[in-house]
Parts: structure tokens; sequence; C-alpha cells
């Protein structure tokens, strides 16, 4: 007993990490003491601690459910090495909403114009030129799937108020999100 205490005194905190910690550094951009408490790994004292727990929880569901057949996500998928995911800049999708028709529903505006410069494409990727409501084309029915993932992410942050999650979240303006760097 004495020789394993010795041995975890001189191993570096990061060697002494749970196995599924590996990545945490690189997807979120923080060390270990960011959640943990000096080496013991389940001193849950820190917010910081319960989150990452949640939302691990969270990007197992995901992965189980909607998006299994897709690839599944990561940590990295939406926080690209930083503690807070980005979020899509305003100048970004109103540069797009300026350019829709001015009697299109404001809301429908928005919401196309937000999936425009997040996915990095314009309305004929999901929609039929002569049937804007035709689901023929497989991604609009992806955005179905979408809004499912996207509705069940809340209940991971019920304490917290509301999140805001957006599909830049995951996407940052590229048709597939990165699952890792």
């Amino acid at each position: 007993m004495l020789l394993f205490r010795l041995l975890l005194a001189t191993t570096p905190i990061w060697a002494q990490a749970p196995p599924m910690h590996g990545n945490f550094e690189r997807d979120l951009g923080a060390d270990c003491a960011h959640c943990h408490t000096g080496t013991d790994w389940t001193d849950a004292s820190k917010p910081a601690f319960d989150r990452a727990r949640r939302m691990s929880a969270m990007v197992r569901e995901i992965n189980s459910g909607p998006v299994r057949d897709l690839g599944g996500v990561t940590c990295y998928t939406c926080h690209r090495g930083k503690p807070k995911p980005a979020r899509i800049p305003r100048a970004t999708w109103e540069a797009i909403a300026a350019k829709w028709p001015a009697g299109l529903a404001a809301d429908r505006r928005l919401a196309m114009s937000v999936y425009s410069a997040s996915l990095g494409v314009d309305c004929g990727h999901c929609h039929e030129s002569a049937d804007y409501a035709g689901d023929s084309k497989r991604p609009f029915g992806v955005t179905h799937t979408m809004v499912d993932m996207m509705s069940g992410i809340p209940k991971h942050f019920e304490n917290e108020g509301r999140p805001i999650f957006q599909c830049f979240s995951c996407h940052h303006g590229a048709l597939k999100p990165q699952r890792v760097p």
C-alpha cells in the first residue's frame, strides 16, 4: 500500500485520471482542475463537475438515439476546444435573411437564415425549387431528426435556465459536424 501511495504521489495528475477523461482538455480547452478538486475524481463540489456529468449523459443519449446512424457527436463537436460552444454570429444570419423575399414571414425568414448559415447550404439543399413544402429530399427529413435531438437537450440542464443550442453549435457553418480535430 505504501508503494502504491508513493507511486500515486509521483504520477502526474493527468495520468491518474479515469480513462474517459482523456479528451476533455482537447475538446473543452479545460484541464482536470476545471471540474475536479485535487486528485479526488469523485468530489462533486465544483459546479463544473455536475455539468460535465450531465453533458456526458447528453452525448451518450444523442449518440444512442437520434444521430446514431449519422455518425454521432463528441464533446469536441460543439466545444471545439473552448469551455462554451460558439454561437452563430448575428451578422452572418442577418446577411442571409436580408436576401429573402420581403413577403416571407419573419419567423420563417429567421429560421431558414439560421439553417443556411449554420450548415453552409442554400435552400436547394433541403427544398425542391418548385415545392418548398415537399419532403422528397433526404436533408429535409434529417432536419426533423435534428429537431427531435434538440428537443431532448434541455432536460440535461433543467436547473440552469434555458440553454441556447443552435444548429451552428455543432455544425459551425459546415454540412457535417466535426467529431474530432
